[in-house]
């Protein structure tokens, strides 16, 4: 496996399975969320108990191209199933190496999970990665002598593959404050998938009919040591949801959403925006003890002057961290417009964790900031 990246604890070991996919695995032509895992496992075809900084050290393999080479996780898989490989042949429509279908109905696949220990994601590229069978074969031109050889079975761009990310919240913080309609002084966000903050703003409705110049809604996170190692979401999202069409909406009049047309000028039905429209990118700060913390403003201007002359009721907030979803647009949800909001393509799934000052905060409240005129 060709290795990129971790996210974490990059010192403490992971013990990593490869598992063959069941046969009775049933794959569609589709997406898979990144939070359900529907797949059926069955035999177990290897193991390896690895540290994930040492991914980056060179690896001797004294076969070929592989001889030295780096950024690799290699897991040694049982020899049974190389030799079921090497049973198998392309003769007789009903023999492995037929078709690629018929292989299919012979091997769905293999299934990589952590199985134990670590506090860390770890990235793969499928582009490096590959299956290498070493095998033993007679020497054609000399009698006698055995030759070791190597094939790579190498995955191809339209090889298909599916994530899958389990957040176990069981003992943390974030289960402690989850759930309840109790105000909290720290508020967690954990990137795609994983948490969300419900952010209510109970004096909007007490503003008096003006002109609002500026509304901003600033946050910062609250420091803590292990920030070097769970470093904070690329960018946060800010939605709402409408109870009056049961849907996740955008934050209405938040922004302008354009609506894509095709070729012949007819609308796809749905919009597109920058995460940035709907979102904030962090900028880095620090708090009152000098220690380094990220900060987030989020422009509500337009939202809240509409709340202010009664065209749109106020709503309660939803802060999460995604790396990209389609929401339907808060500004006209009776049409069933949706906005397919699109962030920066550094932002990964599951990277990014940050505990936010809520607003009983002390020091770091967060807070929405209104300069307005009377009218």
């Amino acid at each position: 496996m060709s290795y990129i990246e971790t996210y974490g604890d990059t010192a403490a070991t992971q013990t990593i399975r490869v598992s063959e996919l069941d046969q009775s695995n049933i794959f569609k032509d589709s997406a898979y969320l990144i939070k359900n895992n529907p797949f059926i496992t069955s035999k177990v075809l290897g193991s390896k108990t690895i540290i994930p900084f040492k991914l980056k050290d060179s690896v001797k393999v004294a076969h070929t191209e592989d001889s030295s080479t780096l950024r690799q996780m290699r897991i040694r898989l049982d020899d049974s199933f190389g030799s079921r490989l090497l049973s198998y042949d392309t003769v007789g429509t009903n023999n492995a190496y037929n078709n690629d279908s018929t292989f299919r109905t012979f091997f769905k696949g293999f299934a990589l999970q952590s199985i134990s220990g670590g506090n860390a994601i770890m990235g793969f590229s499928l582009a490096g990665s590959k299956l290498a069978v070493y095998y033993r074969n007679e020497n054609k031109t000399t009698a006698g002598k055995i030759d070791t050889s190597v094939t790579y079975f190498r995955f191809a761009n339209y090889s298909p593959s599916a994530n899958y990310i389990h957040r176990d919240y069981a003992g943390t913080q974030v289960l402690a404050t989850a759930n309840d309609n109790i105000p909290d002084n720290l508020v967690y966000v954990q990137a795609q998938p994983g948490t969300f903050a419900t952010l209510k703003i109970p004096g909007l409705k007490a503003l008096p009919k003006s002109i609002i110049h500026l509304a901003e809604l600033s946050m910062e996170s609250v420091y803590d040591s292990r920030d070097t190692l769970f470093s904070a979401p690329d960018a946060l999202f800010m939605d709402t949801y409408d109870s009056s069409v049961s849907k996740f909406v955008t934050i209405p009049y938040s922004q302008q959403v354009i609506n894509l047309m095709n070729n012949f000028g007819i609308s796809y039905g749905y919009g597109v925006a920058n995460y940035a429209e709907f979102g904030s990118f962090p900028k880095s700060g620090f708090d009152l003890t000098g220690n380094v913390i990220k900060k987030w403003r989020f422009n509500l201007t337009r939202y809240v002057q509409n709340v202010v002359i009664n065209k749109v009721k106020p709503y309660n907030l939803r802060l999460s961290a995604p790396k990209s979803m389609l929401i339907f647009n808060g500004e006209t949800p009776n049409e069933n417009t949706q906005v397919s909001i699109e962030p920066f393509s550094t932002i990964v799934y599951g990277v990014g964790r940050v505990r936010l000052g809520g607003g009983s905060q002390p020091g770091q409240k967060m807070k929405l900031r209104v300069v307005y005129s009377k009218t």
